[in-house]
């Protein structure tokens, strides 16, 4: 997955797939990552915007078109 926006636009982005797990394209491979981690490290240590910033692209573009 990619997302193209302004630096603005790309924070609002990965807040609110941060903030609302419902109908998440990566929801269950995210959980079971944090699962892993919790089974081996007796905690979890990646939070859920460090799994979307290793499985999305954001690409930042000027306001300029």
């Amino acid at each position: 997955m990619k997302i193209l926006g302004t630096p603005e636009e790309i924070e609002w982005a990965k807040m609110a797939l941060m903030n609302n797990c419902v109908n998440c394209p990566y929801l269950e491979p995210c959980n079971q990552k944090a699962r892993r981690e919790a089974e081996t490290y007796g905690e979890v240590r990646h939070t859920c915007e460090d799994y979307l910033r290793e499985n999305i692209e954001f690409i930042p573009m000027d306001n300029k078109i």
